[in-house]
């Protein structure tokens, strides 16, 4: 893997907070980290795959850091929270977010006055820290 010094602060960075909930751009999680190597997505979990560090000339191994995944990039319902799905076509997905706002909370405010069509969407991974 080639880990170069701005991976390494991101990843210093991230871990080194000590928060419990993160979030990952879409950009950085898709074209960075993973095409390089050193953060991983399988099963629901999002992994920070560490270098070793070096103790008194030898490698000692550091523990992967993983996060549970809360939510995905994509549209969400904000009467219901549902995941209205992410989709390349941003046209498209606000015709489904706007025909499942109409079909199941018809004549109902949005709860979040911020997004007053009843869904937002989002580009990021809302991600929560496992103990590790």
């Amino acid at each position: 893997m080639a880990y170069t010094a701005a991976d390494l602060d991101r990843i210093d960075g991230v871990i080194g907070r000590g928060e419990k909930t993160v979030q990952f751009s879409d950009r950085s999680v898709t074209e960075d980290a993973i095409a390089i190597g050193w953060m991983s997505i399988v099963k629901g979990k999002l992994t920070i795959h560490q270098l070793p560090d070096e103790v008194d000339g030898k490698e000692v191994a550091r523990e992967d850091v993983v996060f549970s995944i809360l939510r995905s990039p994509g549209g969400y319902c904000c009467h219901c929270q549902m995941p209205l799905g992410k989709n390349n076509d941003s046209k498209q997905e606000a015709k489904n977010a706007q025909a499942h706002v109409a079909e199941l909370h018809e004549d109902a405010d949005s709860p979040d006055p911020e997004n007053a069509a009843g869904y937002h969407v989002i580009n990021y991974y809302d991600c929560r820290k496992e103990a590790s």
